[in-house]
């Protein structure tokens, strides 16, 4: 499989070998010469990466969650959201869409004490929320506004 990649110095390739050949996870970038940043897009073509840089940052500190999933929300627009599990919690945290359930349904991601995830995420369409797998449980929140 020929990539695009190679044809751009300081480039990081990340590649997932599985039961159907290779797939491209990640490959991005910067052209040395042009400090121009590049991105794959979905059809696998090395491009110029036009999305605009984050201009602020929104922190939302600690918020207490149970096993009734919480809206994660943000007064700005988020290009990132951050989410965190306190190292103090006993049980999992799971992150996804209104839907998302304490057993883990319709997650995204869980979440063990201390982890945490950035997510490349616009949540003015479509909310992040977070529950819990057990009461009591807390996650810190923030994010890269624009």
């Amino acid at each position: 499989m020929g990539s695009s990649c190679t044809a751009v110095s300081d480039i990081e390739r990340n590649e997932h070998e599985g039961g159907y050949g290779t797939k491209k996870v990640s490959c991005f970038g910067w052209d040395g010469s042009n400090m121009v940043q590049l991105k794959v897009n979905s059809q696998g073509e090395l491009v110029t990466n036009t999305e605009p840089s984050a201009t602020d940052m929104e922190g939302g500190g600690k918020v207490s969650v149970g096993t009734t999933a919480v809206e994660v929300a943000f007064t700005g627009q988020t290009k990132s959201v951050i989410i965190a599990a306190d190292t103090a919690n006993t049980g999992q945290i799971y992150v996804g869409k209104s839907n998302v359930t304490s057993a883990g349904a319709n997650a995204i991601i869980f979440l063990d004490p201390g982890d945490s995830v950035v997510i490349d995420y616009d949540d003015s369409t479509n909310a992040v929320y977070v529950v819990a797998s057990a009461i009591s449980q807390n996650f810190w929140k923030g994010a890269l506004i624009y």
